[in-house]
């Protein structure tokens, strides 16, 4: 009995607050359960004093828990009025189910508290003013989705403000909510927990955020890792988030992740005794992006050929080629994007190595073509790509390999359980949607086709809703390959050889269907296998990695191991 008054005693005196409530749902809805846990509460306190359905004591004495324990910022008036509201009338739903529990009417009237629901820029006004960080029990919220392109002018304004020397561009709106929170709870007990979109958890953005976070004695204490979240608002807009918790170091032993197999369903729950900035049971290792491979065993990647033509280079459908294209057969090339390489797609552009006039004057056909595109540069808005409205003839960028390459998916299907490159002829030219790299070894193809780099492109490299997404400078410049001795090249080279002799055994289905989690051929499997092995063994003499985090577990010392040799 003493422990249950003492945790109701407890309920009425916690504070919470959400620093961008809009509307006040997640106030509405942490009220409602506090409530509940009341409720809870002096229904088992009744049963122990053997009540028998009335209580002895009013319930306006016994309910203690009120609204304003709860706290608020929104930038805008009308929704702070609505959160303010929404929570009178969940104190009122409240008290009527607390009167059908106990048999007795209760209502609170005149209301004798007030939610603290503040009309301001959570970015720019002094959280303290509203409820002292000191006063505070926890911190939540859904901020702002908006990446780079998608901010406001205001936005990045306020971004700036709040990282000032630490502000990069690429950061995410809700990345200014983590950073106040952690300054906001450094010095108090406080809790603060946010649903965020994923990407504050990969990609570039980890080591600039957490890097702020863990100097300030962050650590995190539950996390959901990806999945899909179904707005209430008007069209079900589905987003892909996270909830990352996190508070002042504090001696918890046993965390939670939350894991989404499906980013549709329930997720599994994981006790860890320790949770990183990518949300995974491993050390705290924040990844830097590199301007080049940080293991001497990796050459350089490229990006893709950037057309920057309005479309008019590129031709979709075979088909839409006229008959008089014989005059300009010469100059129409495969052309290959992420879609083409993993589905099997034909495609085919413009690809000129110089202008030819000649054949331009005999093709009208070519001629509609180029002068499109000139006109397009000419109205563009980008200075680079204007200046290159007097060469229509040629792509904007040709970084285009002139010996056999590997060819880089920019983007991958989450549901791979291997990442999914192939080579690719010199003639077929390679989009802005696509990585290259030369491997006259053949040592790269097995190690881009490992789990292990798959691994850490699963964890490192940023997010398309839930789609891995590969980047030179994050993904593939820091993955920590060890130098190879001889015996070590020639296994890894055997099995790649082994595995593209599978794919061939499968030449009449293209990527996307060979590597169907429902269907991938036994063959496949097998040489992946045999292909996961070497790249294993060269990264770890012991054991064999059997998921993402124990892979992960070796990657991130090697990552630290590598960069103290490049230092």
């Amino acid at each position: 009995m003493p422990k249950l008054r003492a945790f109701h005693n407890k309920l009425a005196y916690l504070t919470f607050f959400d620093p961008a409530c809009g509307c006040g749902n997640f106030l509405v809805i942490a009220y409602r359960e506090l409530r509940r846990l009341e409720t809870e509460c002096l229904r088992r306190i009744a049963t122990k004093e053997r009540a028998t359905g009335q209580l002895a004591v009013s319930l306006d004495l016994l309910c203690k828990v009120r609204v304003d324990q709860f706290y608020g910022m929104e930038i805008e008036e009308f929704p702070s009025q609505i959160a303010r509201t929404a929570l009178y009338l969940m104190d009122h739903l409240e008290n009527e189910r607390v009167s059908a529990e106990f048999g007795e009417h209760y209502v609170r009237f005149p209301i004798p508290a007030s939610p603290h629901i503040h009309t301001g820029n959570a970015l720019r006004d002094d959280w303290n003013i509203l409820l002292p960080a000191s006063n505070c029990n926890y911190v939540f919220g859904n901020p702002p989705f908006a990446g780079q392109k998608t901010r406001a002018t205001d936005q990045t304004a306020d971004l700036k403000h709040v990282w000032a020397g630490g502000y990069v561009r690429w950061l995410d709106y809700v990345s200014g909510w983590y950073r106040l929170a952690a300054d906001y709870i450094a010095s108090s007990g406080a809790k603060a927990a946010f649903v965020s979109t994923n990407s504050i958890t990969q990609g570039e953005q980890v080591a600039r955020i957490w890097r702020t976070l863990l100097d300030k004695s962050m650590k995190i204490d539950f996390a959901h890792r990806t999945f899909a979240w179904t707005s209430e608002a008007k069209g079900k807009a589905i987003v892909h988030v996270v909830v990352v918790g996190f508070s002042r170091t504090n001696g918890q032993s046993r965390k939670m992740i939350f894991d989404y197999p499906n980013i549709h369903k329930e997720p599994v729950q994981e006790h860890v005794h320790h949770i990183n900035p990518y949300l995974l049971d491993a050390p705290d290792v924040l990844v830097e992006s590199a301007t080049r491979p940080i293991s001497p065993a990796l050459p350089p990647v490229q990006y893709g050929n950037k057309p920057s033509d309005g479309g008019h280079l590129i031709v979709d459908d075979p088909d839409d080629l006229p008959a008089e294209i014989d005059q300009a057969r010469r100059y129409i090339r495969p052309l290959l994007g992420a879609h083409d390489l993993l589905h099997g797609n034909q495609r085919f552009c413009i690809w000129m190595d110089r202008p030819d006039a000649d054949t331009v004057a005999r093709s009208k056909w070519l001629r509609e073509r180029l002068e499109a595109v000139r006109r397009f540069r000419l109205e563009s808005t980008a200075a680079d790509t204007q200046k290159l409205a007097d060469r229509p003839w040629r792509f904007f960028r040709i970084p285009q390999p002139t010996v056999p390459y590997i060819a880089i998916p920019r983007h991958v299907s989450q549901t791979r359980q291997w990442f999914t490159v192939a080579y690719e002829s010199p003639e077929v030219i390679a989009s802005d949607a696509l990585f290259t790299v030369v491997d006259p070894d053949g040592i790269l193809f097995p190690i881009l086709s490992s789990a292990m780099f798959t691994a850490w492109l699963r964890t490192i490299g940023g997010r398309i809703k839930s789609d891995l997404r590969f980047s030179g400078p994050v993904v593939y410049n820091t993955f920590p390959l060890p130098n190879l001795g001889p015996s070590e090249r020639e296994r890894i080279i055997e099995a790649g050889r082994e595995l593209t002799k599978a794919r061939e055994n499968h030449a009449d289905k293209s990527l996307a269907q060979m590597y169907s989690p429902l269907a991938t051929p036994s063959d496949l499997l097998a040489a992946h296998r045999k292909v996961d092995l070497p790249v294993d063994r060269a990264l770890t003499p012991r054991g064999r990695p059997a998921s993402v985090t124990d892979r992960m577990r070796i990657l991130f010392p090697a990552y630290e191991r590598a960069l103290g040799r490049l230092t």
